[in-house]
């Protein structure tokens, strides 16, 4: 997080909290407060808990759990795959914001992960039923619809916006290429680093 401190179990969703707050404030990111609720709630978990996905010897995530749950959906009832494929997409979602770096020149890319997850999302929000859960239904909407939105948000509470190597600045720009992420976009602009558009290859926003 670039906070060299010693936080508890029970500071941290205050924790995330104020983070997820700035971020939001910070990058005008459009989303509803149950979104940002549900983004904080999202991170106390994962903090307390490495379940959600799988680490490989040489340290770089794994997608096995995210097809894993994709696969464990087919066949279930619509009520039973709501909560498999609501993890699905919390697992994308997490690892495309804390571990965006390490996709680069990998067979499994961000955008892999970025598409799952907004399709998790939108098959939860397709799949709660009646008017009754419409808050729920468009909550689930709204992750789906936004996700590249809460990816940065993700990656603005993951680190600080200056960029410590030209290093550092070619993944920034990799990132970009293959996500189309306005907030990437601003930090290159702000470097002197003009991302052109003719060659972005990622997600349409």
């Amino acid at each position: 997080m670039g906070e060299n401190i010693l936080l508890h179990t029970e500071s941290l969703p205050e924790f995330f909290k104020e983070k997820v707050h700035y971020s939001i404030t910070h990058l005008k990111a459009p989303v509803s407060p149950e979104v940002e609720y549900y983004l904080v709630n999202l991170l106390f978990q994962f903090a307390q808990s490495d379940h959600f996905y799988e680490v490989g010897e040489t340290g770089q995530i794994e997608d096995r759990a995210l097809a894993t749950r994709y696969f464990d959906a087919q066949g279930l009832a619509d009520k039973a795959k709501i909560p498999v494929l609501k993890k699905m997409g919390d697992c994308a979602l997490y690892i495309s914001g804390f571990f965006a770096d390490s996709f680069f020149r990998k067979a499994i890319n961000l955008k892999y992960y970025i598409d799952m997850g907004h399709f998790a999302y939108s098959s939860v929000s397709t799949l709660i039923p009646g008017y009754s859960e419409k808050i729920l239904k468009n909550l689930f909407e709204e992750l789906s619809r936004k996700f590249i939105v809460l990816v940065d948000v993700i990656n603005d509470v993951r680190d600080s916006t200056e960029l410590k190597s030209d290093q550092n600045l070619l993944k920034l720009y990799e990132r970009w290429l293959h996500t189309g992420s306005e907030r990437i976009k601003a930090i290159l602009n702000e470097q002197g680093v003009i991302p052109n558009e003719c060659v972005k290859t990622g997600f349409e926003q």
